[in-house]
């Protein structure tokens, strides 16, 4: 198993949260916290032995915002 795999496991473990396996060494996370909350995730993250490399929060931008809301409007027709 992968360390990426192993993080993934360990993740979904924590609430309000969701790992998706990018590829063998990156995860992409959805979750809803406050920066304290981010910082507090990172710490455990590292805490636990996981080696994290970089940690980013990923906004999105306005075109990805547009076929979100067109998307959603779509869905009660």
């Amino acid at each position: 198993m992968t360390a990426a795999r192993e993080a993934q496991a360990w993740l979904g473990r924590e609430a309000g949260l969701q790992a998706t396996l990018v590829d063998a060494h990156t995860l992409e996370l959805a979750f809803g916290g406050t920066d304290a909350d981010q910082a507090a995730l990172l710490a455990r993250l590292i805490g636990a032995g996981f080696a994290v490399s970089s940690f980013a929060e990923r906004r999105e931008n306005l075109q990805q915002s547009y076929l979100r809301s067109v998307a959603g409007a779509g869905a009660g027709t």
